[in-house]
């Protein structure tokens, strides 16, 4: 059955910080602009494949500050499969069920695994009825095998779609197939799906400057616009005291029933952990995000689950690691942790994307973890500063939200012309 919320669903509101951060200047964190206030015409159809509410993962966070801002900009009505690649979990749909106020008009449609990594016909059916009562512009296809919807609603109703990807993504289940053979079996359907979707989408919004590259060889260079990911700079900036903390605290974040995510700290326990246990005997490595795994255990590793303020997590931590071995697309947490001046230890696939000169950013294999981290604990470095401005200019919301709010109209006044 489908859900219909009405367009005035209430604000969420967020819980006390439990360490909150110093007062902050507006104008040193960001706020949005007035391009992406002010409403154009245009009139969008957002399909997805999770729920873009709930921020379970860099996805989920990536979605909706988009469509926050967006909609803001342009009539928007979305359509979504609920959860986020699983099945939702039900206090977490309740508590951000009131984001996305500006949102004209919601439809969800129940979560089905095989109908989430192939094809869902009540998720066509809700945008189908949806393109044939009202006169959209362009749709937003939002991710992976979304492309295919576009597909279908430009061939039956000749709406341009726009190909939002987060991901080269059948490289990035060829990369899982690795330790999880089914993933074959899905490659073929991911590789055509998402090559026709890039070669006919009217826009391709890439994550990355280096998968923008990859898709140059399916899509002209004029049609990609890279949206990096981003972060909420009344939230992440370096305005606070560091902690001092009697337990030192070593933070990572991710959601973990992303696979690359569980491999990544069972990597650091069996390498790291006791190494820097040896000269920090009270260290507790807190991981943070949802769906621990329950096969990973040790006497100093604290898995939180999913946390409201993760914010007041990071600034609570005396640093930050990402020893993620695997992956594509650009690290949510990376950003966020060096806008907060968190010093960030991370394997060079951890900070994939990420330019490497930022002064609290500390590139390095697995092995060398240790002997950075224990330092840097000794050390106990003040919150970075020198780089907030920079980070904030390249990678805040409102600064994407522009970027591609411009790229959208561009896009449609180009189809319009034809």
């Amino acid at each position: 059955m489908q859900k219909w919320t009405s367009d005035r669903a209430r604000e969420a509101s967020p819980e006390a910080s439990r360490r909150a951060p110093a007062r902050v200047d507006p104008q040193e964190t960001g706020q949005p602009s007035p391009r992406a206030i002010r409403k154009h015409t245009g009139r969008l159809l957002y399909v997805g494949v999770f729920d873009p509410h709930t921020p379970l993962s860099g996805t989920g966070q990536r979605a909706r500050n988009l469509l926050q801002g967006i909609s803001r900009r342009f009539v928007v009505d979305a359509v979504y499969i609920e959860g986020s690649g699983r099945p939702p979990i039900p206090d977490i749909v309740e508590r951000y069920a009131g984001e996305l106020p500006h949102i004209r008009r919601k439809v969800s449609v129940p979560f089905g695994s095989f109908r989430y990594y192939y094809y869902h016909p009540g998720l066509y059916r809700a945008a189908a009825r949806l393109a044939e009562a009202e006169k959209y512009d362009a749709v937003l296809c939002d991710y992976g095998v979304a492309a295919w919807y576009g597909l279908a609603l430009n061939h039956q109703f000749k709406l341009p779609f726009v190909y939002l990807s987060h991901n080269v993504e059948h490289r990035l289940q060829l990369m899982k197939a690795r330790t999880d053979p089914r993933r074959l079996a899905f490659l073929p359907w991911m590789y055509a799906v998402e090559r026709a979707g890039v070669q006919h989408s009217e826009l391709l919004v890439a994550i990355s400057e280096a998968e923008a590259a990859f898709y140059e060889r399916w899509k002209p260079r004029g049609q990609i616009v890279v949206v990096p990911q981003g972060f909420d700079a009344t939230k992440f900036n370096p305005f606070y005291e560091q902690p001092a903390n009697e337990r030192k605290i070593v933070l990572f974040c991710g959601n973990f029933g992303i696979q690359f995510n569980r491999e990544a700290v069972r990597a650091f326990v069996d390498i790291a952990a006791d190494r820097i246990l040896e000269r920090h005997p009270d260290t507790e490595f807190r991981f943070v995000g949802a769906y621990p795994p329950a096969d990973i255990r040790h006497p100093a590793v604290n898995f939180t689950g999913f946390v409201d303020d993760y914010a007041a997590e990071l600034r609570a931590a005396d640093l930050f690691v990402t020893p993620v071995l695997a992956g594509m697309g650009s690290p949510t947490k990376v950003y966020e942790a060096l806008a907060c001046g968190k010093q960030v230890v991370a394997t060079p696939m951890g900070a994939r994307s990420v330019p490497t000169d930022y002064r609290n950013l500390h590139i390095a294999l697995l092995s060398e973890f240790p002997a950075i981290v224990n330092r840097l604990l000794d050390e106990r470095p003040a919150p970075e500063t020198a780089d907030f401005g920079r980070i904030r200019d390249e990678h805040s919301w409102p600064v994407l939200v522009d970027r591609l709010g411009d790229a959208l109209e561009a896009s449609i006044e180009r189809a319009m012309r034809r």
